[in-house]
C-alpha cells in the first residue's frame, strides 16, 4: 500500500496563511511597542524619582548605595541607567547638583559658608571649601565676592 500524502502547493499556502501571518505578526508588534511604552515610562518615572530624591536630600550627603536603597535596585543597575540616562555618572551628576545649589546659596551675602556646607552634605565648611576649589579652581568666599560684585552692577 502506498501512502498517500496530500501536499498543499505553495502559492496556497502563501495565499492563505500569509494574511494570518501579518496580522499575528502586527499584533506581536503592537504587543510589544506597548510594553516598550511601559517600560520607558517606569524608567522615566524612576529617573525622575533618583532625581527628586538626590535635590531634597542633598544635605545627607546622598550616595550611590543610598539612592539605590531608595529606588529598590542595585547599586550596578542603578549606576548604569543613571549614565545611560544623564549621560553622566552618578558621582559626577550629584557633583553638579552641588555645584549648581552652592551658586544659589552663595549668592546669598547672610549665609555662612559653614550652614551652605551642611545645606550640601559635607561635613564641614572646610570639606565643603576643598570640594569647591578642586572643582571650580576658586574658593568659595573668592566665588561669592564676584557673584555679589555682579549682582551689584546689574542692580545700578
Amino acid at each position: 500500500r502506498r501512502r498517500h500524502t496530500r501536499y498543499i502547493s505553495v502559492t496556497g499556502v502563501q495565499t492563505c496563511a500569509l494574511p494570518i501571518l501579518r496580522e499575528i505578526t502586527l499584533q506581536v508588534f503592537h504587543d510589544v511597542m506597548e510594553q516598550l511604552q511601559v517600560v520607558e515610562r517606569q524608567y522615566e518615572t524612576a529617573i525622575h524619582a533618583a532625581e527628586q530624591f538626590m535635590m531634597t536630600h542633598l544635605h545627607e550627603g546622598v550616595t550611590l548605595q543610598t539612592l539605590s536603597e531608595r529606588l529598590g535596585y542595585s547599586q550596578k543597575y542603578c549606576s548604569e541607567w543613571f549614565r545611560v540616562k544623564t549621560g553622566k555618572t552618578f558621582s559626577a551628576y550629584h557633583t553638579q547638583l552641588r555645584l549648581l545649589r552652592a551658586e544659589t546659596l552663595l549668592a546669598h551675602r547672610d549665609i555662612p559658608l559653614s550652614a551652605i556646607a551642611e545645606a550640601l552634605g559635607f561635613q564641614d565648611q572646610f570639606a565643603f571649601s576643598r570640594f569647591f576649589r578642586k572643582t571650580t579652581g576658586s574658593s568659595p568666599s573668592k566665588h561669592r565676592t564676584r557673584i555679589i560684585a555682579s549682582q551689584d552692577v546689574a542692580g545700578k
